[in-house]
């Protein structure tokens, strides 16, 4: 028997329900092998993550000043954003990205 239960729960099936839920923020990438963080900046709600592979910097930057989401974006070696950025692998469709300002 588990001692950490509080409250109501049902039981259906041999399990608790309802079970716990997480919803993810933004997509999974694949690891960034040889990844070097350089540096991390909070300023309020807004971050920004700089880290290094070989000797090209990126960046992330994530707001959470919504309350309800995380706004991501990606800024390549560049310094261009694009939002559908997967850091393990430049992007070839240039269509997407917006000169970071």
């Amino acid at each position: 028997m588990n001692g950490g239960f509080y409250g109501e729960v049902t039981e259906s099936g041999g399990q608790v329900t309802p079970q716990p839920r997480a919803k993810p923020q933004r997509p999974a990438t694949s690891p960034l092998r040889g990844a070097e963080i350089t540096d991390f900046k909070r300023k309020g709600d807004q971050f920004s993550l700089e880290y290094t592979i070989g000797r090209k910097v990126y960046s992330v930057t994530y707001d959470l000043s919504d309350g309800s989401r995380i706004k991501f974006k990606y800024f390549d070696s560049s310094g261009n954003e694009d939002t559908d950025y997967d850091p393990t692998e430049e992007k070839k469709n240039k269509d997407k990205k917006k000169k970071r300002r």
